[in-house]
């Protein structure tokens, strides 16, 4: 069994022109019109990119900053220098940049970095 619904001359009218609160309530959030609310988010959006990207390049560079310091201090173990340190407020991808950079200063080495979070993981 199947049900059809349909809605004809006033009733549709309302329904179809009626404002979306939905819609009404992001333009409100986004500080704009129900017309220009997807450019709004479009410019919201590209914001949030760029700025996780710029995010992401201050951390590499606290990362490679604090690389300089700890090369200076490679303990040397035999023919191999060995770095092992806590790199604050970096992300895997921080660490793995300061792992190169210290690399390409030290050559043959042992390297150990890592970092914890704020809530000391």
């Amino acid at each position: 069994m199947r049900r059809i619904e349909a809605v004809t001359a006033r009733a549709r009218s309302i329904t179809c022109c009626r404002p979306s609160t939905g819609l009404r309530d992001v333009a409100g959030l986004v500080r704009g019109s129900r017309d220009d609310v997807e450019e709004k988010v479009r410019q919201l959006l590209e914001r949030s990119r760029r700025l996780e990207k710029e995010v992401a390049q201050l951390k590499d560079k606290l990362a490679s900053g604090q690389g300089r310091d700890v090369a200076a201090e490679a303990a040397t173990v035999g023919d191999l220098k060995v770095v092992a340190t806590i790199i604050e407020g970096a992300d895997a991808a921080a660490l793995r940049n300061a792992v190169d950079q210290l690399k390409s200063r030290l050559g043959s080495a042992v390297i150990v970095l890592g970092s914890a979070d704020a809530d000391g993981r």
